[in-house]
């Protein structure tokens, strides 16, 4: 038996070789032809099968990835389209805020640049720099931030820029710049880091505060002033109750020695000596705006042409000139005052002048209306917008440096010898201009002049006020038929005052503050006939001993008298605002006028 594998389709014969059992073979055999079929994985239908089965899954395949791609194109697309959108919607938005930053940029009122943090050189600026400085934005570009710097601040404001961090929070810090024209700044800037173009950068904003510096420099210029005012009326105040009792009782003295007796030749020199010193209080007084000043309508005009013969036979050698316009409206001022400061100003332009106004001097007065605007005032410490007059004083003098200009107004400065002046004409000009509801303002140049401006507010009524009673002589005879109670804390000036008014026949009761006093005219109600008071007293004041009086009786005649002279000192009601007033210092003769003046004549 045989066995036949792997053996592969096609026709075959099968010949057969046997033998008997005799062991005989047949030579000639026995041939049997056959077929083997074929597998059918051999088939040639079966290739075909196959191949077209193999095309049809390359195909389907490829079918597959070209759908997979196209649908992956297809998402692809729409990730591009949608991204394009979102670009285009984010580039519009950068333009938009580029174009706002841009605008926000150059249309900043303040000086804005952008400095590279490590070179700090310009990479940007806005119009309001280029205005500011006078720099073009090209020079900008040629130059570093130093440059604008004062050299010895340029290395700390390299550090400054360098340490800035991403917000504003470092805030600010004071640089001075100078310009392209070579003026001096002051400034404040902040800044804060960032990226520009790519490159570490800082946006820097600078403010210029030279302006508000010296405002700032003028309020406390005016602060200080005011409390040296303060201080110069508390001074003046107690100054004029020592020259009260000086004055009162060298007139008592003078009063009781023969003319011609050597003591009281003695004693005359030493009342003028006090009037002197009671018109140096009267300046300090017009500085701390407590002089008390009767302000009615008037044309400067005429103050000054009635007073430049004065000026003139005061200055023989110096040229007076007079110039400005005619028919000017009239000012609220007080006459007496005007003519004080014109003086005082003409006495300083002369003593300005070479050899003291020895000859080739130059003095010119000058007025003209003006109308500052509220600019024009914010400058100044007081005033208001409207129509002013000015009265100006100009010579060509030496002038003055900036440093002595600054101080000009303060009491006791003086660049004169020790002999010829005492430093208050200024600070009286200062605080009458004040009283005035004007100002001064003080032009010099060295080498040139000064220009002294004084602006007095057009009157548009007059301002009524008490008015001192002129000094008449003393009375002849005494009036015996009288009373009067005094009441003053000061014992000297008490005292002055009693003894004088006992002297001229006047029966006199003092007091030492308000409350003594009421008790005195409780028990002499009846024959008291006026009360001089001072107003300012421990306990009970004048204005205070007048209301309780007063509401016990009306009618009672009162004269008030006081150190202090200014409205806001006094307290007035309005009833108290029309009593009779007496200034101190006075002189005993002042005292028994303004006495006779209230009492009627008996």
């Amino acid at each position: 038996m045989a066995y036949y594998t792997r053996v592969p389709g096609g026709t075959y014969r099968f010949h057969v070789l046997a033998a008997n059992n005799d062991g005989v073979w047949n030579e000639t055999g026995a041939a049997l032809p056959f077929r083997l079929g074929l597998h059918f994985y051999e088939t040639w239908w079966f290739y075909v099968l196959s191949g077209l089965a193999v095309v049809a899954a390359v195909l389907g395949a490829v079918r597959l990835r070209v759908r997979a791609i196209e649908n992956r194109a297809q998402h692809l697309s729409e990730i591009v389209t949608e991204r394009t959108s979102e670009l285009q919607l984010e580039v519009a938005e950068r333009s938009r805020a580029e174009e706002r930053y841009r605008h926000l940029f150059d249309s900043n009122p303040q000086p804005v640049w952008v400095s590279d943090r490590e070179t700090l050189a310009f990479l940007a600026v806005n119009d309001a720099a280029t205005r500011h400085y006078g720099y073009s934005r090209e020079e900008f570009f040629a130059m570093r931030l130093p440059d604008l710097q004062q050299p010895s601040q340029g290395a700390a404001l390299a550090e400054w820029i360098r340490a800035a961090g991403d917000g504003w929070g470092g805030g600010t810090s004071t640089w001075h710049h100078c310009k392209k024209d070579g003026t001096a700044i002051e400034v404040e800037v902040a800044a804060r880091a960032f990226t520009y173009a790519g490159r570490p950068a800082a946006l820097i904003v600078a403010a210029d505060v030279t302006a508000r510096r010296e405002l700032e420099d003028r309020l406390r210029q005016a602060q200080k002033m005011e409390a040296v005012g303060q201080l110069a009326g508390g001074i003046a105040h107690d100054l004029n109750n020592v020259l009260t009792a000086v004055m009162a009782h060298v007139d008592l003295a003078v009063s009781s020695l023969p003319p011609g007796n050597e003591q009281r030749d003695d004693l005359t020199q030493a009342q003028g000596a006090a009037r002197r010193g009671a018109s140096m209080i009267r300046k300090l007084l017009g500085f701390s705006r407590r002089e008390r000043l009767v302000l009615t309508p008037l044309h400067l005009d005429a103050l000054v042409a009635d007073i430049v013969p004065t000026v003139q036979r005061m200055l023989p050698k110096i040229e007076v000139v007079t110039t400005g316009a005619k028919g000017l409206h009239p000012v609220a001022a007080d006459a007496g005052a005007v003519q004080h400061m014109l003086l005082n100003l003409a006495n300083n332009g002369a003593d300005a002048m070479p050899e003291g106004g020895s000859g080739g001097g130059r003095l010119t007065i000058h007025l003209e209306p003006a109308t500052p605007d509220e600019k024009q005032m914010a400058a100044q410490e007081w005033g208001a917008p409207g129509h002013y007059v000015v009265l100006s004083v100009s010579d060509n003098g030496r002038g003055m440096t900036p440093e002595t200009l600054a101080r000009i107004f303060e009491p006791y400065f003086t660049t004169k010898p020790a002999d010829r002046g005492s430093g208050l004409g200024m600070a009286m000009v200062y605080g009458l201009m004040k009283q005035h509801l004007g100002y001064v303002l003080v032009n010099s140049t060295l080498g040139v002049g000064t220009e002294v401006r004084l602006y007095f507010p057009v009157s548009a009524h007059a301002v009524e006020a008490t008015v001192p009673p002129p000094e008449v002589p003393l009375p002849v005879r005494p009036h015996a038929r009288q009373t009067i109670l005094v009441v003053e804390d000061q014992e000297a000036v008490r005292s002055a005052a009693t003894r004088g008014l006992t002297r001229f026949g006047y029966t006199v009761f003092a007091a030492a503050d308000g409350e003594e006093g009421l008790k005195l005219w409780h028990e002499h109600a009846d024959t008291i006939d006026l009360v001089v008071s001072d107003i300012i007293m421990p306990r009970m004041g004048g204005l205070a001993l007048y209301e309780a009086v007063s509401r016990e009786r009306e009618g009672v005649r009162f004269l008030l008298t006081s150190g202090f002279t200014g409205e806001e000192t006094l307290q007035h009601t309005a009833t108290t605002r029309a009593l009779p007033f007496l200034p101190k210092p006075w002189t005993l003769n002042e005292l028994l006028a303004a006495v006779r003046g209230v009492l009627p004549r008996g």
